[in-house]
């Protein structure tokens, strides 16, 4: 019976854990299409923008799971690394286009 219990509990976790890290994936799609924006619609260049872009996401997602969601239980690099590939890309690909068209 105590196993039983276990397995619920643990599941019940998992989908916590799950449901914060579908909600980060999309809102990092969604800050990376808004700082493309900003980026590329003040015109600027260089290796700094992508530095603060990283830094910028990877704090908001800290904030995010700890503050917000007070899911303390997440280690803090799968915070961070979870959906930052397509974020990044997605902010390189809106900055230029930004860029490039305004």
């Amino acid at each position: 019976m105590a196993s039983i219990r276990s397995t619920e509990f643990n599941s019940a976790q998992s989908l916590e854990k799950d449901a914060i890290m579908d909600n980060l994936y999309w809102i990092k799609q969604i800050i990376s299409i808004i700082l493309g924006c900003v980026a590329g619609g003040m015109n600027l260049t260089g290796f700094p923008i992508i530095i603060c872009f990283g830094i910028a996401v990877s704090s908001f997602s800290l904030v995010y799971a700890w503050q917000i969601m007070k899911a303390e239980e997440i280690e803090s690099w799968d915070l961070v690394t979870e959906a930052f590939g397509p974020s990044f890309f997605c902010f390189i690909l809106v900055w230029t286009l930004t860029f490039t068209f305004i």
